[in-house]
């Protein structure tokens, strides 16, 4: 594993949009008050030629350094300028490896290009991080909504009414690290269709849920009665009020007792999907968020909830949806790359096993935002009893 790098989940960073938009318009001002009042303080026109030669100049560089601000603003706090850095990045890769695209038979780009999963296809056929590069910059064109509008017509990725039943538990161990709570996902994982609920009560009697959400079961584009498969994920990223699997869960939460329980989402691949969009629907005390390779920078996350999104640099699925996690006080992105055997394609970074050596680099790091956003979420299980495990299926 390479280093682990990241951003985000510093309180320290103190300038707003707002204030930098706020002072660019001070300079702009600054600007203009200085070639429309100087000169009528200056009754000797000899002085006034003199300042008249200079103000433009002047003017020149006050007006420059405000577009500079202007820029280090986009640059720092805007999705779509990041994402041009990536576009830019991918050209240059295709205009040397231009047979890149074309290894993909054209009748299967058409079917895949469904949702933005063509970037998907390249970045499958890509080694290294041009993989992520790819899919996020080619997913970035791509108007989801209408693509999946598209393929519904034709009869894919078609959202059917998601049941769930309670079906016994496996016993559990409590949690307290990154990568146990990685752990518990692969478990949950391994049984396809399935969410568990891990119930922690405190020494003051407060009560908090820890759901394990799985990832993506099956690629097939038409609707399966496994509702954890690419119609959910293509719905996800297009238009997630309509996503039948999120509707259940989160009826199955209101049958686990979730009202009046702090809630902790932790999911991999398209379940942190979910648990960012349920974080986000309101509905519960959300205290905690944790994704292992999702696209989640879409999602409008309320800026109270801590939120760890820990990605795989060289994994193309973080990317899908073309845009870039936002840069907040309580949202930390942190990845590393996972090692991969030279020609694999940079698909198998996004397995789920190959993502454990990131989880114990976060658990260890010191890196400020990183460690703060971890311990307010894995902190909150710190001195509570897990007291009850509860286990549903759901089914199309």
């Amino acid at each position: 594993m390479a280093g682990l790098v990241g951003y985000g989940g510093d309180p320290a960073v103190v300038a707003s949009r707002a204030e930098i938009d706020r002072i660019g318009a001070h300079l702009h001002a600054v600007g203009s008050q200085l070639v429309l009042h100087s000169l009528n303080f200056l009754p000797d026109p000899i002085a006034r030629l003199q300042l008249d030669s200079q103000l433009p100049l002047l003017e020149c560089r006050v007006q420059k350094t405000r577009l500079a601000l202007s820029v280090a603003a986009e640059n720092y706090f805007t999705t779509e300028a990041r994402v041009s850095h990536t576009l830019e990045a991918v050209g240059h890769a295709l205009q040397k490896h231009p047979w890149l695209l074309h290894l993909i038979p054209k009748p299967v780009l058409r079917e895949i290009e469904v949702a933005g999963l063509s970037a998907f296809a390249v970045a499958q056929l890509a080694p290294g991080n041009f993989g992520k590069q790819a899919t996020g910059a080619l997913a970035s064109t791509v108007n989801l909504e209408s693509e999946l509008a598209k393929a519904n017509r034709r009869g894919l990725l078609v959202d059917l009414p998601v049941q769930f039943r309670q079906i016994a538990s496996r016993s559990s161990a409590p949690v307290g690290s990154v990568t146990e709570i990685g752990r518990q996902i692969e478990e949950v994982n391994r049984f396809k269709r399935q969410i568990r609920i891990d119930t922690y009560v405190g020494g003051d009697g407060q009560k908090t849920m820890l759901v394990y959400l799985p990832g993506t079961q099956s690629l097939l584009p038409i609707a399966g009665s496994n509702p954890f498969d690419v119609t959910t994920d293509a719905t996800l990223a297009a238009n997630p009020d309509q996503s039948q699997l999120l509707k259940a869960i989160s009826r199955a939460l209101d049958s686990a007792g979730a009202k009046g329980a702090h809630v902790i989402f932790a999911g991999y691949s398209l379940g942190g999907i979910a648990a960012a969009e349920l974080a986000a629907s309101g509905r519960f005390d959300v205290t905690g968020v944790i994704t292992i390779g999702s696209p989640i920078g879409q999602v409008n996350l309320p800026s109270g909830i801590p939120v760890l999104s820990i990605e795989n640099s060289n994994d193309p699925v973080p990317a899908a949806t073309g845009r870039v996690n936002p840069l907040t006080e309580n949202w930390a992105t942190v990845s590393a790359e996972a090692k991969l055997h030279l020609g694999v394609p940079a698909i198998e970074a996004h397995e789920l096993e190959h993502y454990f050596g990131t989880l114990r680099e976060v658990d260890q790091t010191k890196m400020l935002g990183a460690s703060r956003v971890r311990d307010l979420i894995v902190g909150q299980l710190k001195g509570s009893e897990l007291t009850e495990t509860q286990t549903y299926e759901f089914t199309r």
